[in-house]
């Protein structure tokens, strides 16, 4: 749905359902392996996020700031990986003109 409305900027094409089962099923692999890596992805940095916060709790003042910039980081940066990896998949589609 993300893909679907960033390629026609409307948000009457969040809900062209018809249109976005097609382009899934056109390429359900790629769609499978997007999901599959964001997944793993997702486990991996989680389990790396709770060792760090962990470790930085521990340290007084330093490790608690240390740990709010790593929160804001491990906030934003996932969706950046998985919209990038998700706009590499929609480039693969032809572009439509409306």
């Amino acid at each position: 749905m993300v893909i679907h409305f960033s390629r026609f900027g409307t948000f009457g094409s969040c809900f062209e359902f018809g249109k976005i089962f097609k382009i899934i099923s056109d390429n359900l692999r790629e769609y499978l392996t997007g999901w599959v890596v964001a997944l793993l992805f997702g486990v991996v940095l989680g389990i790396v996020g709770t060792i760090a916060f962990t470790i930085l709790i521990f340290i007084p003042c330093i490790g608690w700031i240390l740990s709010l910039v790593l929160g804001a980081f491990l906030a934003v940066w996932p969706n950046l990986v998985i919209f990038h990896l998700f706009g590499q998949i929609e480039s693969l589609q032809p572009v439509e003109v409306q």
